[in-house]
């Protein structure tokens, strides 16, 4: 079925006076907006510190293979002790 309307056919389900978009698909507004958005952030910054303590984990390791080297090294220079 259709209506027409100031000289255009609209279908039923498409009228004017509806709103063609659902409330699901329609942008948030104001103070839902503004969560949503702060949401958004807080998302991104938690990946961020995982990706940072992922990074941090990684060269303090490194670190601590290469003191760990450096003690063997010199470890292995000292003069040993006369018996």
């Amino acid at each position: 079925m259709t209506l027409a309307v100031r000289g255009a056919i609209w279908p039923r389900s498409v009228h004017p006076s509806e709103d063609p978009v659902s409330k699901s698909e329609e942008p948030l507004r104001g103070e839902a907006a503004w969560r949503a958005a702060k949401q958004d952030i807080a998302a991104r910054n938690e990946q961020a510190y995982a990706r940072g303590r992922k990074e941090r984990a990684a060269q303090d390791a490194a670190m601590r293979a290469r003191r760990a080297d450096a003690e063997r090294r010199a470890d292995a220079n000292l003069p040993t002790q006369p018996r």
